[in-house]
């Protein structure tokens, strides 16, 4: 099939039940989806650039277990040794909601997010970008044989940009090497930035947050005895509205051959001016880091300083959102129809139970609808908005929550009080929260 990228003479073609457009995660499950309920699949994608994945920092993922349990059916999980992943059963979160002390009261509000406290094994489980697509690439060798091919790019060859053209019958990826495939269904797993989605008439929103997240890897020296009761918890920060910020440190577990070091993924929304400062001054980032972090955990790091491992970088965060995730013939999924703020860490899950909730829709069709049917479009389209809607609503008014009217805001902080002085409010509340993380958005069964 790889003939198809090097034929300029003449027109190719393939015919196939599902095409999928993109690279990474998401779009690899859609593809190993697509084979599990027998369908002819084929992905389509840039030919990755191993010199560029290549980070000084690795990317991490937070999956949850209703994730890991969808992820277990497509034989993926079970490839990624337990000892690549590090459980988090804990989480503190300290919220300050404004710069001054309402009624002489402390203004950082914590709140502890317990697994056991909401009777579930774990919150999450953080597996790094690198581990998670090795797993998911040995997937899809062990069902290659199910599939026709898949066409990558050599972006140093061939300009990567299908052009889509649907109608009746199916739709028509054209690629600009005067080959093309003929699909009833287009998935479009590119990316927030993605070229096949901006063909659609789908009127995006973007909103961009004026912030980067600094990341890095963190190594924190720690008394052996509290190493037990902090080395599941993520932590993290909420600054005020004059401090907009959002500072996070997610486990990574022991460091190998210190009795007495944990690792820990850095990753710390902020300006972009101040992300740019500290991103080449690593000094500045660990001082600003241990007066962020003295109130709050001082326990934490009680035994030495922080250091940093290898270097930090910077990615630019903004929001894009449609109201449309299908047009004729085409879905998106993952970031291409949704990007959110990463300071609940549920991007990936989002994008993985978009293609869970598109093959469960597609495997209870009628027997007599095609796989791109408008009905079937439309089904998929509901579901998905009525998921992602409230969580993304929920995620972006947290991340700009300086922009909160007054009133607003001494509600919520009325709600943080409330959590915080009666017991039984906090336990509830929290649970709740707990129970719909560790299920964003939903189990598909």
């Amino acid at each position: 099939m790889q003939s198809l990228l090097n034929n300029r003479s003449s027109e190719s073609s393939i015919t196939v039940d599902v095409c999928v457009l993109g690279a990474g995660p998401v779009a690899a499950v859609a593809v190993l989806q697509a084979r599990q309920q027998g369908l002819r699949v084929i992905q389509i994608a840039p030919k990755l650039n191993v010199s560029n994945m290549l980070f000084a920092v690795p990317r991490l993922y937070a999956v949850t277990p209703a994730v890991q349990q969808s992820l277990s059916k497509l034989g993926v999980w079970g490839l990624i040794n337990t000892l690549s992943t590090h459980s988090c059963t804990d989480m503190q979160v300290f919220w300050q909601l404004s710069a001054k002390a309402l009624y002489a009261r402390p203004n950082s509000y914590p709140i502890h997010l317990s697994a056991n406290t909401a009777k579930i094994p774990e919150l999450c489980s953080f597996v790094t970008e690198e581990v998670l697509q090795t797993a998911l690439n040995t997937a899809l060798l062990v069902t290659q044989g199910q599939s026709p091919a898949n066409l990558f790019y050599d972006t140093q060859v061939l300009n990567y940009k299908p052009q889509l053209q649907a109608h009746t019958d199916g739709i028509n990826i054209r690629l600009n090497n005067q080959a093309f495939v003929m699909a009833q269904l287009c998935i479009v797993a590119e990316g927030a930035n993605s070229s096949s989605a901006a063909q659609m008439d789908r009127s995006p929103t973007v909103f961009d947050y004026k912030h980067h997240a600094v990341v890095a890897e963190l190594h924190a020296q720690v008394e052996p005895h509290l190493i037990p009761k902090v080395i599941n918890t993520a932590w993290q920060w909420l600054g005020d509205e004059l401090n907009n910020d959002v500072l996070a440190l997610l486990p990574m577990g022991q460091l190998v051959g210190h009795k007495n070091k944990l690792r820990y993924s850095l990753v710390w929304s902020q300006p972009s001016a101040s992300a740019s400062d500290y991103t080449n001054n690593s000094d500045a980032l660990l001082i600003a880091l241990q007066k962020r972090i003295a109130n709050n955990a001082p326990e934490l790091f009680s035994a030495g300083a922080l250091s940093l491992h290898g270097g930090t970088q910077q990615f630019p965060l903004f929001a894009s959102r449609t109201p449309y995730y299908t047009a004729p013939r085409t879905v998106l999924v993952g970031d291409a129809a949704h990007k959110i703020h990463p300071l609940a860490g549920q991007g990936l899950n989002l994008g993985f139970e978009d293609v869970f909730a598109l093959f469960d829709i597609v495997s209870q069709r009628e027997s007599w609808r095609s796989l791109g049917d408008e009905r079937i479009l439309s089904r998929y389209q509901r579901r998905r908005s009525a998921q992602i809607s409230p969580i993304d609503k929920l995620i972006h008014t947290i991340a700009t929550r300086h922009t909160l009217l007054p009133p607003v805001k001494a509600i919520v902080q009325l709600g943080l009080q409330l959590q915080t002085d009666i017991p039984v409010i906090g336990t509830w509340l929290r649970r709740c929260v707990v129970r719909r993380m560790a299920t964003i958005p939903s189990i598909i069964r």
